[in-house]
């Protein structure tokens, strides 16, 4: 009636929720979850055919259980396994998205971009193609032979 909350002490017994009181009323059963609240991913910069590992910084209450998951969304410049390692394919950029799933469902994601440069060997014979021959013939150039490399 007055608005005022009450915490009573209480036992699960079997599934059920026992506890005395000294009066009638509304009683409300509230359980406090564990959960994620925030996930924060920086973005990498890797050699091509390189590695590097993700490390999100999970915000989430003490105890909490969550599964994390990757997922790239240009397999073809970097792939990401299930562990967070980061695979460089190609030159180029892509975006990868972490997404944390608590326990009772609620899924929190964040993305960094992925970008991945040349090797020393592959920028120094893009540069010297390019002054020579265009930017457009280097980078046909490039990718015909990091395509045959594969």
């Amino acid at each position: 009636e007055k608005g005022t909350t009450e915490d009573m002490p209480c036992t699960v017994v079997d599934g059920y929720v026992e506890f005395q009181t000294t009066h009638f009323s509304h009683y409300a059963i509230c359980q406090l979850i564990k959960a994620v609240r925030n996930v924060k991913l920086s973005d990498l910069t890797i050699k091509h055919n390189g590695k590097a590992s993700l490390n999100p910084v999970i915000t989430a209450d003490d105890g909490a259980k969550y599964t994390v998951r990757y997922e790239s969304y240009d397999k073809s410049v970097a792939d990401v396994d299930k562990d967070g390692t980061v695979n460089a394919v190609n030159s180029g950029e892509t975006i990868i998205r972490c997404t944390i799933k608590d326990e009772c469902g609620n899924l929190i994601s964040d993305t960094c971009k992925v970008t991945v440069g040349d090797s020393f060997i592959q920028h120094f014979f893009r540069v010297f193609l390019s002054r020579i021959f265009g930017e457009k013939f280097a980078d046909k150039v490039m990718a015909y032979f990091i395509n045959l490399a594969k």
